[in-house]
């Protein structure tokens, strides 16, 4: 069981004393924007149109000879510029500036503060706007125009939206754009103080008038300002803290109550193995210290409380981490044991009598079955082919052995309740049948089927989830020591089954070391795929030696193409070819027009007889084809075919061959659907 790690946050008893480096550079920070803040505000609140500045506005008339600004030239200067851009807007963002810094040292985060800074932006446009519109006019009716000087009213920036608006939409038009931003703006950067105070002004009336005081509706009026803010997270409630654990209360219940099940439930277990006498012992479970919790409990948070004058206003928790005992073999806690102690000689004991079924081995090779009766043709003999090779299933059968232990090993390491029960060995893979307890899933398998290779000394490994006719899992894995297969042993591997064939082709053996032999009468048309170096070539060579040392002249002709010259040069005097090895693409699509034409002649013959097959034809005798033929003359009667011959056509790069001529795709598809 995974042992829980006590969380790295610590509560506000246990944070030791002092101040962190980044609680120095935020309190630097802060006092530097102060003092900036300070200076910004006692220049403009200490401006005069008379002092010396830039000449960016200034009233006509006699100049102080000193400034008067209380930060002197410098803020005068300053001021001037300020408020030559942005007239009484200035005055909004330095009210946002103060306020920012006001929260920020009470230590009050400032929640979607892009958000903020664009309302408190769009509320000084609309401010310096409607100065600039409207402050002439104002300063006018209580005689103050003359005093104060046109360009402090609404700034370049106010003066310039000014004139645009009023040019398109008159004074009434200015002003309700104005107006619409700065409701807007306001609502972007004090949501919660704009919408409340109206409710909080009517409350207080009713409250005077009435004596009633008007419903609680702050969650209605929060309803704007959660849709402006609409990323904003919700807020987390503080949860009833147990005394104990400091977790949750609804949380310390829970695991309470987890850890009373699985009390009872290995109680259960321990009394069971008991009872049956079998080899779990009631001592082997390791017990941790904290329990493990069911399917979506793992997960434990501890809260833990910020004071709002400490910090931030928004409670924390940190996800408690668990102890590095995750399924893996580097894993410090990943070899321990299981519910059944483990042995490693016992293991090995119960696999050297666990059998292997390894394919059997003929001892004598015969020579495949083969009708002789054409005189004057001689079989090749079975002596021109190499020997198979002796002694592999020996060797591989420690082989084996050894990793079906290590198959198992590796799986109680990892927790996975299962064992060998059986093993199929092949020439060049090796299936290890897998019995996994109840309820174990074949995921986990998968999960760890990298580590399982590694733990064979494998180079990778393959799960097959479902075998017919078995409740096991298999694994494949790749033998370190591969087996060369020679054709000579498969000629004789089931003499009965070859015999049925018609076109018997011995292409190896398959993943069990079963020979593969198969009937290409069967298959009429055979498409071999695969990468460069994968043995496509060896496949058609093997073919072409099965119909040689199986079929005679007269029963099998031959059309070998070959594009490149090298593949089949060595099959260019052997008498069932029907043609010389073709080389020359244009000859080849002429072959299987050619080809073509004497399938349909083939069928027309099929149709008169009355057959359906070449096989058909060929078991009637002379008699039966002369009654059906019917010949008027000795040259028709020598011209009735007694025999078919089957035609195999062998063409090495097919695709080259499509390409270089269109129109033998043509006749491609027309043999695959007749042939």
């Amino acid at each position: 069981m995974a042992k829980k790690k006590a969380s790295k946050k610590k509560t506000a008893e246990e944070q030791p004393s002092g101040y962190g480096t980044a609680w120095t550079f935020k309190v630097i920070g802060l006092l530097a924007a102060a003092l900036v803040w300070v200076a910004l505000a006692a220049a403009l609140a200490s401006h005069d149109p008379r002092d010396p500045g830039r000449e960016l506005g200034a009233i006509e008339g006699v100049l102080n000879e000193t400034p008067t600004n209380w930060l002197g030239p410098v803020g005068a200067v300053v001021s001037q510029t300020v408020l030559v851009f942005m007239g009484w807007g200035a005055w909004v963002l330095v009210g946002a500036a103060g306020f920012a810094l006001v929260t920020l040292v009470r230590g009050k985060r400032l929640t979607h503060w892009p958000l903020r800074a664009i309302g408190a932006v769009l509320v000084a446009a609309a401010v310096a706007t409607g100065a600039a519109q409207f402050g002439g006019t104002v300063a006018g009716w209580f005689d103050a125009s003359d005093a104060v000087p046109a360009y402090t009213w609404g700034g370049m920036a106010g003066s310039f939206f000014a004139l645009e608006l009023t040019e398109r939409l008159a004074p009434l038009g200015t002003a309700m754009i104005a107006g619409a931003a700065l409701v807007t703006g306001l609502v972007l950067a004090v949501d919660e103080v704009v919408l409340m105070l109206p409710y909080r002004a009517a409350a207080w009336v009713a409250g005077k008038l009435t004596g009633v005081p008007l419903p609680d509706v702050s969650r209605l009026v929060a309803i704007p300002g959660a849709i402006v803010g609409w990323f904003r997270l919700p807020r987390r409630e503080k949860p009833e803290l147990s005394p104990k654990s400091g977790l949750s209360k609804d949380k310390a219940d829970r695991l309470a109550e987890l850890r009373a099940k699985r009390a009872a439930k290995q109680a259960e277990e321990e009394e069971a193995f008991a009872d049956d006498g079998s080899d779990f012992a009631a001592g082997v479970y390791e017990e941790a210290e904290e329990p493990e919790e069911e399917e979506g409990e793992d997960e434990e948070y501890e809260y833990e409380y910020v004071d709002e004058d400490a910090g931030d206003d928004e409670y924390e928790y940190e996800e408690e981490e668990e102890d590095d005992e995750e399924e893996g073999a580097d894993a410090p806690g990943a070899y321990v044991s299981s519910k059944r102690k483990f042995d490693p000689d016992e293991l090995r004991k119960k696999m050297a009598q666990l059998p292997i079924n390894f394919a059997p081995k003929q001892q004598e090779h015969a020579e495949p079955p083969r009708e002789v009766d054409l005189t004057g043709y001689q079989f090749p003999g079975l002596d021109l082919l190499e020997e198979p090779e002796g002694g592999f299933t020996d060797e591989m059968d420690a082989l084996v052995r050894e990793q079906a232990v290590d198959l198992e090993s590796a799986l109680r390491q990892y927790r996975i309740e299962g064992e060998v029960v059986g093993i199929d060995s092949g020439p060049t893979i090796t299936l290890f049948d897998v019995r996994l307890a109840p309820g174990t899933k074949v995921a986990r398998l998968n999960a760890v089927s990298p580590d399982l290779a590694r733990a064979m000394r494998a180079q990778n490994v393959r799960i097959v989830a479902n075998q017919p006719g078995k409740d096991t899992v298999g694994v494949e894995v790749p033998n370190i020591k591969k087996e060369t297969v020679r054709i000579k042993e498969l000629m004789s591997a089931d003499p009965g089954k070859i015999a049925k064939m018609t076109l018997p082709m011995f292409l190896g053996k398959d993943a069990s070391g079963t020979p593969l032999v198969q009937d290409l009468g069967a298959m009429p048309h055979l498409l071999i795929a695969g990468t460069t170096g994968s043995g496509k070539s060896v496949c058609m060579n093997s073919i072409i030696a099965s119909f040689l040392f199986t079929k005679r002249p007269d029963e099998l002709k031959l059309v070998l193409v070959d594009p490149k010259m090298v593949e089949m040069s060595q099959f260019r005097d052997i008498p069932h070819l029907m043609c010389p090895v073709v080389t020359e693409m244009s000859k080849a699509a002429a072959i299987l027009e050619w080809a073509v034409t004497k399938m349909d002649e083939r069928y027309e013959l099929l149709a008169e007889v009355g057959v359906r097959d070449i096989k058909s034809y060929n078991e009637l005798s002379w008699e039966e084809l002369r009654d059906a033929f019917e010949p008027q003359t000795e040259l028709e009667e020598a011209q009735i075919p007694r025999k078919l011959p089957y035609m195999v056509f062998i063409i090495d790069e097919l695709a080259d061959l499509m390409m270089t001529n269109k129109e033998v795709e043509a006749f491609i598809v027309r043999i695959a659907q007749k042939a």
